[in-house]
């Protein structure tokens, strides 16, 4: 598939074909037949010309504008209500209209050359980030020369900057012009501007000049979640063009105002196999972890820690290490380093590599989080609900537990996964198996090289590459 033969889904219902694009055949060109009978002619004119018209508009008053008429916009709380497309349509959109990204070649050509990316982030920010997943994905593209030229992380505060000029006057004294990377990865944190009060509105201005430099840069937004339209601010006033998010239902929030500026692509989160992969069959002293945040985020996880401590389920409860970086620089950890939460993120793979079982749960908002990906790498077995996209593959490598099931199924169930060493290996290698080879850094760099190359190209749209569903209208208590 070449990139002239792709085309994200659209913006709006109105540019989506009513029936599939046809498949690409050989065609074989007839001479021109004419029906010699007028009164035959007259019909087929007017089965052709009036009836399909009236019954394609039926379709479209029904798929597209009824459902409109709820709401001013077509819109996400539309889709909570079950009125817009879900995944079964959407599948069928996505194989027809060349969204299988996966299959295009990595390799740089002629055309498709290296890039330079810049990971823009202040220095003392990326001395404490807990979430480290800028750093690793700066680090996945150092590691992969054949796709970059250079991989820069670097921002406020590093060597080099100086205040008193702009970022895009920053980078051109530093790189020797405005335009010299084709695509820079925004750090921002809607927390930080939470809890500090931080007044990002000139940031975002400095941002979306640098965008307009040359024949253009990619700016980048791969965001942590995106729910309310949090993030709708920093994509319109720093001209954001490539969104990389990890939770699908939250990018259609986003695509009646975004969809003709970026190219909005759901990217599940990906993993760092040097720090959480460990053999699933080593030993492990450890029947069952449980990790993260206890608060109301995740009722479903706060009930299962409560088993543990309560000790009516066999394991430990690995504490959360809080959020540095959405402090104020004065609050921080003075003896707190890059290197020191490097080294928390290696002791946390390690106890995951410890114990039999992880319980991951994915919050009232359904998440498929991070710890899905943690937990397989290190070669648990999984237990815990399942999340709302890629279903159809974690119900085969996830032991189903629900907010709903009762204290004594939960502890029958998990002490029976405990007792069959034979099973929960084979389980726990299958999601293994499937997180290392789709879900690796490796392969993290190479969508998001060719990703920029497709907005570069001047794609637009959404790009929904794995199954999804959406949130239910009422949030559901048993993540």
């Amino acid at each position: 598939m070449s990139s002239s033969t792709y085309h994200p889904l659209p913006a709006n219902e109105s540019q989506l074909p009513l029936v599939s694009p046809p498949l690409t055949h050989h065609h074989h060109h007839h001479p021109a037949r004419f029906d010699s009978h007028p009164s035959r002619s007259r019909l087929k004119f007017f089965v052709l010309r009036v009836i399909l018209p009236l019954l394609s508009l039926l379709l479209l008053l029904t798929l597209v504008i009824i459902p409109a008429t709820l709401s001013n916009q077509f819109s996400f709380k539309q889709c909570q209500d079950g009125s817009c497309l879900k995944w079964d349509k959407v599948h069928d959109l996505a194989q027809n209209w060349g969204l299988g990204f996966q299959k295009l070649s990595p390799t740089a050509g002629p055309i498709r050359s290296k890039l330079k990316i810049l990971h823009l982030v202040d220095k003392d920010t990326a001395e404490v980030l807990m979430d480290r997943w800028l750093l690793h994905s700066h680090d996945a593209f150092l590691a992969r020369p054949d796709l970059v030229s250079s991989a820069i992380l670097w921002g406020p505060d590093f060597e080099g900057w100086k205040n008193t000029l702009s970022l895009t006057q920053n980078i051109a004294q530093k790189f020797g012009s405005a335009d010299h990377f084709d695509a820079v990865l925004v750090y921002f944190n809607n927390d930080q501007v939470k809890f500090l009060h931080i007044d990002s509105k000139p940031w975002f201005a400095q941002v979306k000049e640098l965008s307009q430099q040359g024949n253009g840069v990619v700016i980048i937004d791969r965001p942590h979640e995106m729910r309310d339209l949090r993030k709708a601010e920093f994509y319109n006033l720093a001209n954001v063009t490539l969104v990389l998010a990890p939770y699908a239902y939250e990018l259609f929030e986003y695509r009646s105002q975004f969809a003709t500026q970026a190219l909005l692509v759901h990217q599940p989160h990906f993993i760092d196999k040097k720090i959480f992969y460990h053999p699933v069959g080593n030993t492990r002293p450890e029947d069952i972890i449980i990790a993260g945040d206890l608060g109301a985020f995740y009722p479903f996880r706060a009930r299962l820690a409560d088993m543990i401590r309560k000790k009516t389920l066999p394991g430990w409860i690995r504490g959360h290490p809080g959020y540095e970086d959405i402090k104020s620089a004065d609050q921080r950890n003075k003896k707190l380093t890059a290197e020191i939460q490097e080294q928390q993120l290696v002791d946390f793979g390690n106890d995951f590599g410890r114990a039999k079982i992880c319980l991951v749960t994915d919050s009232r908002w359904a998440y498929s989080v991070q710890k899905y990906v943690e937990a397989a790498a290190a070669g648990c077995l999984i237990a815990g609900n399942i999340p709302l996209d890629r279903q159809a593959m974690f119900e085969k490598v996830i032991v189903p537990l629900s907010n709903k099931d009762s204290d004594d199924k939960i502890i029958t169930t998990l002490n029976w996964w405990l007792k069959h060493d034979q099973e929960r290996i084979s389980k726990a290698q299958a999601a293994q198996d499937w997180i290392l080879n789709s879900f690796s850094m490796d392969r993290y760099a190479e969508d998001v090289w060719k990703m920029i190359w497709f907005v570069k190209e001047g794609q637009r749209g959404m790009i929904l590459p794995y199954e999804f569903d959406f949130l239910p209208k009422d949030l559901p208590e048993d993540g």
